[in-house]
């Protein structure tokens, strides 16, 4: 804002600068403004002061106020709209005075003012025009481009298509700047299967890079904490009968109750793992999981550890229930 002094009572204020340029900003306020009005426009000051008006144009002003008289007989008549040549298409138009004189009236429509600002405003020639003129790194084609865009990024590309092909043959592998040596090759701690890690896995985590899947990791971890209710009536079975036994191995699956040296018991839960005298493939189940998908899971646990040697039984809770001791004969039939 700028700093005025006005000009009736001299008190400093402070008023913006295209009021200024319209010719405003004089006063402090509006009493000041009416106050010089009063003082120079009223009484013999006034311009106006002295001159007499007949009582016919005074009737013709009257009713140019009301709008019923119009053009030519109106004493406040100035010539009319002025006529003009548009400057891109040539149309002749007509356009009021009070127009010209702020300087306007060259384009007779929307369409012809566009026209003339893509032409001589767009581009380099527009006064706000402030581009760089650069290269494509990957193509080498022609850009012009805002200099904060140049500081934000090293590389400038007329695309995304150049930006990825830069990026495949400079950006990936070997060729980036941060390549350590790539993934290492290891070994399954659990299962003995051969996998690639990251670098950064191990060297930032301290348990990292030693099992190769999320079954495989979870191994270490016990879930559920308790045992279950079939679980624990097998368990009284064979303590029963002197058998020894560990309970949630480390093993893939982590089977309910190991026997050494390789026989690994799984307890299924008829809802949590989907009994199919009860449920049908597309009932879901715990999660929201299909039971055809819990099916699938235990049979490629099962088949993994049979890889591995080791012998697997299943249980239903239902017949844990109902023939605890033919599932203990199953037991000892395995043993053998």
């Amino acid at each position: 804002m700028v700093k005025r002094k006005c000009k009736l009572c001299g008190k400093i204020f402070f008023t913006w600068p295209c009021r200024i340029k319209v010719g405003w900003g004089n006063f402090c306020s509006h009493k000041c403004v009416d106050k010089f009005r009063s003082l120079t426009y009223v009484g013999k000051n006034s311009p106006n002061y002295g001159k007499s008006w007949s009582a016919s144009i005074i009737k013709k002003m009257s009713l140019g106020r009301k709008g019923k008289c119009l053009g030519s007989d109106n004493p406040s008549w100035r010539g009319g709209p002025v006529k003009r040549k548009c400057v891109i298409c040539g149309k002749i138009f007509y356009v009021r005075r009070d127009a010209v004189k702020k300087g306007f009236g060259n384009f007779c429509s929307r369409r012809c003012t566009y026209v003339h600002i893509q032409r001589s405003l767009s581009g380099k020639n527009s006064p706000h025009w402030c581009r760089i003129k650069c290269k494509c790194k990957t193509c080498g084609k022609i850009l012009y481009i805002i200099p904060s865009r140049i500081k934000r990024s090293r590389k400038v590309y007329c695309n995304l298509k150049c930006r990825g092909r830069d990026k495949s043959l400079y950006r990936f592998g070997k060729k980036n700047s941060n390549w350590r040596g790539g993934p290492v090759k290891r070994k399954c701690v659990i299962c003995g299967k051969i996998f690639y890690a990251r670098r950064w896995v191990l060297e930032h985590r301290p348990n990292g890079g030693k099992s190769c899947s999320q079954s495989c990791g979870r191994v270490n971890v016990i879930f559920p904490l308790k045992d279950s209710w079939p679980e624990r009536l097998l368990q009284q079975v064979l303590e029963k009968n002197q058998v020894r036994f560990e309970k949630h191995k480390k093993i893939l699956g982590q089977p309910d109750i190991f026997i050494k040296p390789n026989i690994c018991i799984f307890a299924d839960g008829d809802y949590f793992h989907a009994n199919p005298q009860k449920y049908k493939a597309y009932d879901r189940i715990l999660g929201g999981v299909y039971a055809k998908d819990k099916w699938a899971r235990d049979k490629r646990i099962t088949k993994n550890l049979q890889k591995m040697g080791y012998k697997v039984l299943r249980f239903w809770e239902y017949d844990i229930k109902n023939n605890l001791q033919e599932c203990f004969y199953k037991i000892v039939r395995g043993m053998s």
